[in-house]
Formats: C-alpha cells, sequence, structure tokens
C-alpha cells in the first residue's frame, strides 16, 4: 500500500515538472536560508566563549555627559587601570588595551605593510585573554619596553619564514620593535582580534592611536583605552559597580 502511494505520487509529480521544481526549490531555498542564519546566530553568540573565564570578565564602558548629550564609549582613562588595582576590592585581574590604528610597518628599511588590529597591552592581558604562545614568553615580552608578540600569519607576512623572535621592525616610522614572541593566530569569534601585541610603554606619542575623545586637559578626561576587569567568584557585580562610582566622583 505504502509503495503503491509513493509510486502514485512520483508519477502525480512527474506530469507537472515546473509546479515540482518550483516546491522542491522553494523547499530547498528556505531550509538553506534557515541553517544559514541559525549558523550566523551561533557565531555571534559564540564571541569570547572560549575565554577561560568569560562569565566572570567585564569591559569599563564610559559615561560621559554634556548639557543634554550623553556619550556612551568603550573607551576609558589610561589612569583608570592603576586606580583599579588600588581601590576596588574584589577584582583577580584588571587589564587594558589600546587598540591601534593606521599603523605602518618598516621591515629593513625598504619594505612597507599597513598592519590592522594592532594592539598595545600589558602583561595581564594574558591572564584574561587566551593567548595561545608559541615561542618565547608572554609576560615577560609584555613588560619590556617596545616589544612585540606577533601572530603566525603576521610573521610570516612581515619575515616570510625566517624565525621572527629576536628581529625587529619599524614602527609608525618612529618607533624600533623587538619581536620577542609568537602566538597563534586568535579565532574569528574574538571581541579583540590581534594580529600584533605591542607591550605598554608610557609614551605619550606611542600610545596615541588617532583615536582619543577629549573631554578636557587632564588625563581623566582623556579616554583612549579598553579596560577589562575579572571579578572574584564571591564578588558581587553591584558591589564593583559603586566603588567604580566612588573612584568617577574623586576623578
Amino acid at each position: 500500500m505504502i509503495i503503491n502511494n509513493i509510486q502514485f505520487s512520483l508519477r502525480h509529480l512527474g506530469r507537472q515538472k515546473i509546479n515540482t521544481f518550483i516546491h522542491v526549490f522553494g523547499l530547498t531555498l528556505g531550509i538553506c536560508a534557515c541553517l544559514l542564519i541559525a549558523l550566523f546566530i551561533r557565531h555571534e553568540l559564540s564571541f569570547d566563549s572560549y575565554q577561560p573565564e568569560a562569565k566572570q570578565t567585564y569591559r569599563i564602558n564610559s559615561v560621559w555627559k554634556e548639557s543634554e548629550k550623553q556619550f556612551d564609549l568603550y573607551a576609558t582613562p589610561i589612569v583608570l587601570a592603576q586606580a583599579l588595582r588600588n581601590e576596588v576590592s574584589g577584582l583577580k585581574y584588571v587589564s587594558q588595551v589600546l587598540p591601534q590604528f593606521n599603523s605602518v610597518i618598516e621591515i629593513n628599511g625598504d619594505r612597507h605593510f599597513k598592519q590592522e588590529h594592532v594592539l598595545i597591552a600589558d602583561p595581564e592581558f594574558l591572564d584574561i585573554f587566551n593567548v595561545d604562545i608559541i615561542t618565547g614568553n608572554g609576560r615577560d615580552a609584555l613588560t619590556k619596553p617596545y616589544q612585540a608578540i606577533l601572530s603566525e600569519e603576521t610573521a610570516l607576512k612581515l619575515f616570510g619564514s625566517d624565525n621572527p623572535v629576536g628581529k625587529t621592525f619599524r614602527y609608525r616610522n618612529e618607533f624600533d620593535i623587538t619581536v620577542a614572541g609568537l602566538m597563534r593566530d586568535l579565532p574569528s569569534n574574538t571581541s579583540l582580534p590581534a594580529t600584533i601585541l605591542l607591550s605598554y610603554v608610557d609614551d605619550e606619542k606611542f600610545l596615541n592611536n588617532g583615536d582619543t575623545w577629549y573631554f578636557g586637559d587632564f588625563s581623566w578626561t582623556k579616554l583612549q583605552a579598553s579596560t577589562f576587569v575579572v571579578l572574584e567568584e564571591s564578588t558581587s557585580l553591584n558591589n564593583v559597580e559603586a566603588q567604580l562610582n566612588s573612584i568617577a566622583d574623586k576623578a
């Protein structure tokens, strides 16, 4: 009985080839569209979920009010990170990064590259974010001035198959940077794509990324760093926010 029904259906569909094609094509297109949307949503929701302490990690944002305008910004003052370490309890790690824009790298004086996703980072960056160091000591590299950790793809682009560790490159036509380590390419679902990690140096020209928000002439109103914290397991987020507001009131 079932076989007869199937044979009847196939003969019926065969007699109306155009109509059958339209229905099958539409069904296939709809299924493919749903699968693509599902994969896209899954990818978007997976951002930074692979980080070791993702649930306890927070980025601090700035809210600046001027007259009737309110600015909600991802950037924070550079001085905030040290203030958090000194004055806020319940924090496991504190780190700040400075995304760099319009980064030009010079190799041997004759080869120039425009490099995207360059980050200036402090050593604590490696405590918060899952960076797989292949060669070198990551913390040492980010502790010493004018050092760099390159991704595998970037190392191949700049130095070919040569071992880049110990080599130097010219950064923004001003700073000589020594390659101190290699890291694996970061996955696509990271909110901080980095091809090069540069060590933090207290040099205004070096830190200037061309995208600083100025709300005054003193350090607390120059917003140019992204600040991240990891809370201790027992720490209340409301308690940390209250301490942050206390710092903001004093600033």
